[in-house]
């Protein structure tokens, strides 16, 4: 990890650990290496830091354009690894800069419902990350987060709440096991994603 994201991270760790008694569930299910899409649902503007502070490895995380116009701002986003994307035309900015990085052997978090949940439950996905990983072949680290839309929600005041992250088991999808229609083939993916992330309960799994 770069030294400013270290530094970030420790101070968000110190914040959710000790303020939101903050619980990590199988953080080892993150690979470790190599390209991955890690894709969780999204309640609160608290979900990029947190994920980060449960993450075992260094992640890439998508900001819009505006928020990079001060140089301050430019600088402290940059450090942390916030990519400047272009979120108009669709968000196609924000696509091809998941894909660089992941080309590059990165680990990038989205969010593929595309928006924060007002009431907590998930919303349906964007086809977005289909096309991502039929771009890709990167696996996907589905990740759900609960409590983030109290602490601080969508709208209205926030106030001190219990947060839970769990991590699920990477899921790998075979170009030829897919329809050759990739708007198709976008849709089962992020179904499926989408899926592996409700399943996802606030708790340590039972060993097998």
């Amino acid at each position: 990890m770069n030294p400013w994201y270290r530094f970030g991270r420790f101070l968000g760790m110190l914040y959710f650990r000790f303020y939101h008694k903050l619980e990590c569930y199988h953080v080892d299910r993150m690979p470790l290496t190599g390209p991955v899409v890690i894709a969780s649902n999204h309640l609160s503007y608290l979900d990029p830091p947190l994920i980060g502070v449960c993450s075992l490895r260094e992640l890439y995380y998508l900001g819009r354009k505006s928020l990079f116009r001060f140089w301050w701002s430019n600088l402290i986003l940059g450090s942390v690894n916030v990519v400047a994307v272009d979120l108009e035309g669709h968000g196609a900015g924000g696509l091809k800069a998941v894909v660089r990085h992941l080309n590059d052997g990165n680990a990038v978090l989205i969010f593929p419902e595309g928006t924060r949940s007002e009431d907590g439950r998930l919303l349906e996905p964007q086809t977005g990350i289909g096309w991502i990983i039929l771009k890709t072949g990167a696996p996907v680290l589905p990740v759900r987060v609960w409590g983030t839309n109290v602490a601080m929600p969508k709208k209205g005041n926030g106030r001190r709440a219990y947060l839970e992250v769990k991590f699920g088991r990477p899921l790998h999808f075979e170009r030829d096991r897919l329809p050759e229609d990739k708007r198709t083939a976008s849709e089962i993916i992020a179904q499926r994603v989408m899926r592996e992330i409700e399943a996802l309960e606030p708790s340590w799994d039972k060993a097998v």
